[in-house]
């Protein structure tokens, strides 16, 4: 019996070993914020260009505070803001793209401190500029669509790192929407967009999605290891179920792929969303 304790007990510790180790692997592991930008006709909505700037300033603090846990000369971690690519936009995307990057693993030890102090620096003017060049529009037609989709297809696997704690924030209302059905792909009741909404305006939409497996087509590739966060979702539409459709794709087709979590994060005050990115990251 005292045998049998001894080998529960011996058994019992190397599990808690074995979870501790676990934990802190993951605390000491780098991180890669990538906060990515749908700076399409959702910036007509009151104060959105304030409230994104608000969630990106809330990440990079976030991504800071994990920097200093590594005293900045042993980290490696990358934080970068990727604007999705928008034909005819009238700002510079590479050169937004780059500087509101930086990749601590490509910084020499002895300047890293200096390099993280001046892109904080800079940040919120550099966004301040980024919202007032992309946001002049005044009506919907004024802004060509993004392809959030084509981003995951094409992209998003190159940004992604290995080895590391990948964490993909997108800030977007939920749609899958641009300005040219012709670019969309079907493959039976999925779609490269969300354009099948229409088809799903009964109180019943979620049984007839299920029945005809309406969704975004999945995409069949390895991502490393990531988390993704849908924050700002919001309706165009005048649908009471509007915000659930959107919540309930944007589930079905992330979670059809290889990710630790997906969290999809409705619209809010620029207070509580910024809360909810300290709670979440």
């Amino acid at each position: 019996m005292k045998t049998n304790i001894h080998f529960f007990a011996a058994f019992l510790l190397s599990i808690l070993s074995f979870s501790s180790l676990a934990i802190s692997q993951n605390q000491n592991q780098h991180k890669n914020y990538i906060v990515l930008l749908d700076l399409s006709d959702r910036l007509l909505n009151p104060k959105q260009a304030d409230i994104d700037k608000a969630v990106i300033i809330t990440s990079f603090e976030k991504f800071e505070q994990h920097v200093k846990q590594h005293f900045y000369i042993k980290s490696a971690a990358r934080f970068s803001v990727v604007i999705l690519p928008q034909p005819g936009a009238k700002y510079d995307i590479a050169s937004y793209n780059n500087s509101l990057s930086i990749d601590l693993s490509m910084i020499k030890t002895s300047h890293k401190r200096k390099a993280l102090d001046a892109y904080a620096k800079n940040l919120s003017n550099t966004l301040d500029k980024l919202y007032a060049e992309a946001g002049q529009g005044k009506r919907s037609s004024d802004y060509q669509g993004v392809d959030i989709w084509k981003y995951f297809y094409n992209q998003l696997s190159y940004e992604l790192l290995p080895e590391y704690d990948n964490q993909l924030l997108v800030l977007t209302d939920g749609y899958f929407d641009f300005e040219s059905p012709s670019f969309v792909k079907k493959q039976a009741n999925y779609y490269t967009s969300t354009q099948f909404f229409r088809f799903l305006n009964a109180n019943n939409w979620k049984q007839i999605s299920e029945e005809r497996n309406y969704g975004l087509i999945p995409i069949e590739k390895e991502f490393a290891n990531a988390s993704v966060f849908v924050i700002g979702i919001k309706p165009k539409r005048n649908d009471l179920y509007e915000q659930e459709k959107l919540i309930y794709f944007w589930n079905k087709w992330v979670g059809s792929m290889d990710f630790n979590q997906v969290l999809c994060v409705p619209t809010a005050s620029e207070m509580q969303l910024v809360q909810r990115i300290k709670r979440i990251l």
